[in-house]
């Protein structure tokens, strides 16, 4: 088990280290597959996005820094940026996990995501990598590049769909 910590691991002296971005991947690849689900109510596709997600972190590696020991809050913030352009190219089309019979918790997670698809934008990030991701609003703040204040202001003005119970349409 590699001891050093995300930010060394992404900082390593050769940004080509295949080894640490694959230790990277071990140690995170299960909260981005889950988030990835959570934003999209699918398996499927929320397994597509994590390998896109990953594809993105390693070209963007040189470009982006964790702020702090984990590389959690970056990874997120690229599935959540993954997942918006998906919306945007395809935003009528039905996936191919709609189409066949849902896994568990797909419906529960589809009717999670109905109650907020009024929140839109820079909100909705933030709604997303803090119920979803369990980002901190620090965390938040640090890796969307807003002020603290910011992302507690937009959450108090988005969180209440999710406090609702959930309703089986």
């Amino acid at each position: 088990m590699d001891a050093r910590t995300d930010r060394d691991l992404w900082l390593s002296e050769d940004r080509d280290d295949a080894p640490a971005f694959g230790t990277l991947f071990d140690r995170h690849h299960q909260a981005v597959h889950l988030y990835c689900f959570r934003l999209t109510g699918s398996w499927t596709v929320a397994e597509e996005l994590l390998t896109e997600t990953f594809l993105q972190a390693w070209r963007r590696r040189t470009e982006l820094t964790p702020a702090d020991a984990s590389a959690l809050p970056v990874l997120l913030h690229l599935a959540t940026v993954r997942v918006q352009r998906r919306r945007r190219m395809v935003p009528t089309q039905r996936s191919a996990s709609a189409r066949s019979a849902p896994r568990d918790g797909e419906d529960v997670m589809r009717g999670v995501l109905r109650r907020i698809a009024h929140v839109k934008g820079r909100h909705r990030e933030i709604l997303e990598l803090h119920a979803f991701g369990g980002l901190s609003d620090e965390e938040i703040a640090d890796v969307i590049g807003i002020q603290v204040t910011s992302v507690r202001w937009s959450l108090d003005r988005t969180r209440g769909p999710l406090e609702e119970p959930v309703i089986s349409a």
